[in-house]
């Protein structure tokens, strides 16, 4: 059979024996996109990147990428969005080392950091969130300090610059675990002080001119019956903030209202699971994921009309015999979802059903496990 550039592409998957016999081939598996995700360890925190194959199967990227900080490798920081991604962009908090890390994303998975690790103006950063060239982050306090969110100018190299004024501080124990922008960018919404039931809360604050940030009407709310609120997710419709609580191991649902960004508690959903902590949404807005610590599992939650919350389905981590389930994210595509069993230093992969209730994947796709010995933070994908 005679093989020219017309046919070549259609006969990659077929190879010749020395007899001349065709026999089929497997093809190299595609790549769609990247996960990424911190090893977090004490002497030298770094981001290790898995290329995402068309099946939603993972496969390593070289090696961990130096951070030029420190993790806290042992440390049980409750928190979500420790990495980010903004345009081309990448940041990331170093923990241990008091400082958030840029990089550029280049071809292959490559990535290229910016600079030097610029501080965090507080202490133990832990979560980030990007709008329109502004970054904030989270500075939770651990061991001492004053716990804050504090912003930062993003410049086009990606170099960040403090914005004077723009530091909100909370109570000694009470830092936050999370901060975010909502879709629009018009606000900023916190967790915090999820150690205790008296003082977990959630702030709202609307964003104003140069990214300062200004309380609204009904913020601070604390989250009620439910407490222990970790992570968080806005509605893309920005008219509500789905927290999770790992008292009462479930979803507490705040509601916003429009122009003002007035914030009002409304209902309480659990799904009988244990510890629920972490969050993400579908791009739709019609699924809410929570990763549960302690059952290993991850709940399904329809999102209905007002925000109501309705479970839907509970998928187990396969292969883990103690609590060891945290951050979560969707493919961009919203075919394939990822969590990391954070000591076990496994990320977990699972196919989206038609219903929205993921599935993981089988046999060695089921988890990739990511070198070192710290405890995995955060996960990030694009």
């Amino acid at each position: 059979m005679k093989i020219n550039a017309l046919t070549l592409g259609a006969l990659s998957a077929i190879v010749l024996t020395s007899s001349g016999m065709a026999i089929a081939n497997s093809p190299a598996k595609a790549e769609t996109g990247y996960v990424y995700t911190l090893t977090n360890e004490n002497d030298a925190n770094a981001i290790a990147v898995f290329a995402r194959e068309q099946d939603g199967s993972l496969k390593m990227v070289g090696q961990p990428i130096s951070t030029g900080g420190r993790g806290i490798a042992k440390a049980d920081l409750e928190d979500q969005d420790s990495l980010i991604m903004s345009g081309e962009m990448i940041f990331a908090v170093n923990a241990g080392s008091d400082t958030i890390s840029v990089f550029r994303k280049m071809d292959g998975g490559k990535l290229k950091m910016v600079g030097k690790p610029t501080p965090s103006n507080g202490k133990t950063p832990v979560s980030l969130t990007a709008h329109d060239g502004i970054l904030y982050v989270a500075n939770q306090g651990y061991g001492g300090g004053k716990p804050n969110i504090t912003g930062f100018r993003i410049s086009m190299d990606g170099t960040l610059t403090p914005i004077a004024g723009s530091t909100k501080t909370f109570g000694e124990g009470s830092g936050p675990a999370q901060v975010s922008f909502s879709p629009s960018g018009n606000a900023i919404a916190v967790s915090h002080g999820y150690q205790a039931a008296g003082t977990s809360m959630v702030s709202v604050f609307k964003v104003g001119k140069e990214g300062m940030l200004s309380a609204v009407p009904g913020s601070p709310m604390k989250t009620g019956e439910f407490s222990g609120n970790v992570g968080f997710s806005w509605h893309p419709n920005d008219k509500h903030v789905f927290v999770s609580t790992f008292r009462g191991s479930g979803v507490v649902t705040f509601n916003v209202e429009p122009g003002t960004m007035k914030l009002t508690r409304g209902a309480n959903t659990s799904d009988g699971q244990n510890a629920a902590c972490w969050t993400t949404i579908s791009k739709d807005g019609q699924f809410l994921y929570v990763a549960n610590y302690a059952s290993n599992s991850i709940s399904t939650h329809a999102i209905g009309m007002n925000g109501a919350l309705t479970p839907i389905g509970v998928t187990k981590l396969s292969g883990l015999m103690s609590p060891d389930t945290k951050d979560l994210r969707l493919s961009p595509d919203g075919e394939f979802l990822y969590a990391i069993a954070t000591t076990s230093r496994h990320i977990h992969a699972f196919k989206i059903g038609a219903n929205g209730v993921p599935t993981e994947l089988g046999g060695m796709m089921s988890h990739t496990v990511v070198p070192g010995d710290g405890a995995l933070k955060g996960l990030l994908t694009d």
